[in-house]
């Protein structure tokens, strides 16, 4: 194994001749040199694995804001109008998502997708609804 192989395995991406594929499942149809004779200047400064991680998360996001603010949203809403808002958001997300990139909170909704971290949220505010008897809430939570 040479090290250039090595570096892209430990980075959780790997380069197929149908483009990059990523440890979480994204598809990019796109290949390291088409990036470099692209942004030949930003690969050298980030690195491909980096920037590939990047925009990974950023076309994860749509589900991650979607979570975020059901569980946001139950806490001040019926069950009905919050799950709806937060359909509406995750469709108007998923749209406009891969047009217009918010590089400053890449990271924040990078960490926000973690499993954890919406684990932790949601069993907050489901036992919050359970313990002030908003069954309808807990269902649409859970």
């Amino acid at each position: 194994m040479n090290k250039k192989t090595s570096l892209k395995e430990s980075s959780g991406w790997a380069e197929l001749p149908t483009g990059i594929f990523t440890a979480d499942g994204i598809w990019f149809h796109t290949t390291e040199a088409a990036l470099r004779e692209f942004a030949d200047e930003v690969i050298e400064k980030i690195g491909v694995g980096p920037l590939v991680m990047s925009a990974g998360s950023w076309l994860r996001s749509s589900d991650t804001a979607c979570a975020i603010a059901l569980a946001l949203l139950l806490l001040v809403t019926t069950p009905t109008v919050a799950v709806l808002l937060a359909l509406l958001l995750y469709v108007i997300w998923e749209v406009l998502a891969p047009e217009i990139v918010f590089i400053p909170i890449v990271r924040l909704l990078s960490i926000l997708s973690g499993a954890a971290v919406q684990g932790v949220l949601f069993v907050i505010v489901v036992s919050w609804l359970g313990m002030t008897s908003q069954i309808p809430a807990v269902a649409a939570g859970l």
